[in-house]
């Protein structure tokens, strides 16, 4: 049985999306995905990068086009109806909790609860340097992000008290649905 070509590619631009105002690579004005999934990338490095089990190596070219992860994910959610909507990585160390949170929420709710929410702490070091967040923050960051996260989709008013962030006692919306999967990955 055939449901049509899996994508975990609109963000590196190897396949657009189509839209009725621009059609697919094979000239259809459709394109029948189950899924998405992608990931987040602050920039392609022009050196060698330590790779994760390798030796340094340039990031693949297709690191060009890597698009935000949550706007692509809502221009697939206006173009269908029952695509589940998720991310592979948004790196969770470089956000704010809340701002996550609401961005998330918004769209699982825009797009009627299609949304996996897939969070890592990244590993790309000129990406934390970047971000001004230190490296050592890996692991109990993650944990702390991923706790005021839940702490902001759970009952008004949110609190969390972490060693990394606060949340003073502020009503936070909107919530995603009950069942919004989230789905963490932990990278080297």
């Amino acid at each position: 049985m055939s449901h049509g070509p899996r994508c975990c590619a609109p963000h590196l631009g190897a396949l657009r999306l189509a839209s009725p105002h621009r059609p697919n690579r094979q000239g259809g004005r459709g394109v029948r995905l189950r899924r998405t999934g992608p990931y987040e990338r602050l920039f392609r490095p022009v050196a060698d990068v330590p790779q994760p089990g390798g030796p340094p190596r340039p990031l693949p070219v297709a690191y060009r086009a890597t698009f935000e992860p949550l706007e692509t994910l809502s221009y697939v959610a206006a173009l269908s109806e029952r695509i589940k909507l998720g991310t592979s990585v948004i790196d969770a160390l470089f956000h704010v909790p809340v701002m996550l949170a609401r961005r998330l929420a918004t769209l699982d709710q825009l797009s009627n609860g299609r949304v996996i929410a897939g969070l890592g702490q990244g590993w790309m070091p000129e990406e934390f340097e970047t971000a001004n967040v230190p490296l050592k923050r890996r692991g109990a960051g993650l944990d702390e992000v991923i706790a005021a996260t839940r702490a902001c989709w759970g009952p008004n008013p949110v609190s969390y008290q972490g060693r990394l962030y606060r949340i003073a006692p502020p009503e936070v919306a909107p919530k995603p649905g009950p069942d919004a999967p989230f789905r963490c990955c932990s990278g080297r």
